[in-house]
């Protein structure tokens, strides 16, 4: 009966050490392009990198569940990575005009010019799944043109 469990244990291991294997050239090759995102600008670079770590907690807690010992570290990790995934989604983007909320069009307007390009499509992404103004999005639309 021992035997079995620890034959049933060491496969378990052996398929956790490729999981972890296949994971780890996973996690090379997409910091290599985070690196090339970073480079090229903010949100898409700090995106990529909350996936990568929300996909590599998602990982190591779907190993971790297979043992009962380690079920509440595996439920933690999964909050983890939740919290990861949220934090990609456009309402976690910190806008470049505070309180932006509580501005009307006559207190937004003037302050898009003065945005850079990777600011103005963070407003945009947000006025789309908030207000949806056409004033503000048409404005938007103009200041990346001239950015462009």
């Amino acid at each position: 009966m021992n035997t079995l469990k620890f034959e049933h244990v060491e496969k378990a291991l052996d398929t956790s050490r490729v999981r972890l294997v296949a994971l780890k050239d996973e996690t090379r090759t997409r910091a290599i392009s985070l690196a090339h995102d970073l480079e090229l600008g903010g949100q898409k670079g700090l995106n990529t990198l909350l996936e990568v770590g929300e996909n590599a907690i998602h990982s190591v807690a779907d190993v971790a569940a297979r043992f009962p010992a380690l079920e509440g570290q595996a439920n933690k990790l999964r909050e983890e990575a939740n919290r990861l995934e949220k934090a990609r989604k456009p309402k976690a983007l910190v806008l470049a005009i505070p309180e932006y909320d509580g501005l009307g069009l006559k207190d937004i307007l003037p302050l898009l010019d003065g945005l850079t390009l990777e600011q103005l499509q963070g407003v945009e992404a947000y006025e789309l799944s908030h207000k949806a103004r056409k004033t503000v999005l048409s404005t938007i639309a103009r200041a990346i043109g001239k950015k462009n």
